[in-house]
């Protein structure tokens, strides 16, 4: 009514899109010219990674997709940002992961895609790493260390044997390294990853 800009971006560079709950929600920015594929700095991350590690509703995701969200892009900004990845963060405690995923492969979503940080959050990582080998225990500093990996990287760190689960069976590779050499098995967390990465490589044998 008051004629506000729809795609202006909070100081993380997170469009109004990001926050929505519900496909109407949605639907109303998109009509008043929302940009469903918005970046914006520091973050440079679009709604749909965002509402993707915000364990949005399932009904906002279909919405964004019919739209035309981009389930690809190249990265720049902090690693891992793709959707797929995204998902991975919170996959233990988001119920509709794995149809999110679904739908995000559905959409030509590429399972392998991975991207190195730049500018800024590059010089983060740098300094994670200098953290971590100086000592540090810290589960989010291990992570900024490692986050140029894959979305089964990603998974693998977080600890969620499900996810883990349903990218290997839809063909994620488990060989691609990270920007530190590291591929997704060798950042595995929790007995219930190691399990099915150890079921995993017998079925391969």
């Amino acid at each position: 009514k008051f004629r506000a800009d729809a795609n202006r971006p909070n100081g993380f560079g997170i469009a109004p899109l990001g926050y929505c709950r519900t496909p109407g929600a949605v639907e109303m920015l998109v009509q008043h010219r929302a940009d469903v594929n918005k970046r914006s700095g520091p973050l440079f991350m679009p709604p749909l990674s965002i509402c993707c590690s915000s364990c949005a509703p399932s009904g906002v995701i279909s919405k964004l997709l019919e739209h035309q969200a981009h389930v690809e892009f190249q990265s720049k900004g902090v690693g891992g940002s793709q959707p797929l990845a995204c998902l991975a963060v919170f996959a233990s405690s988001n119920s509709h992961c794995l149809e999110f995923a679904k739908l995000l492969l559905d959409a030509r979503s590429q399972i392998d895609s991975h991207y190195p940080a730049t500018g800024f959050f590059k010089a983060m990582e740098m300094v994670a790493r200098a953290r971590v080998l100086g000592g540090s225990s810290s589960s989010l500093l291990k992570y900024i260390t490692e986050w140029s990996t894959a979305p089964l990287g990603v998974a693998c760190f977080f600890g969620d044997d499900e996810y883990v689960d349903f990218l290997l069976s839809a063909g994620a590779d488990p060989d691609i390294p990270n920007a530190r050499g590291h591929t997704p098995f060798q950042l595995a967390n929790g007995e219930n990853v190691l399990r099915v990465i150890e079921e995993f490589q017998e079925f391969s044998i």
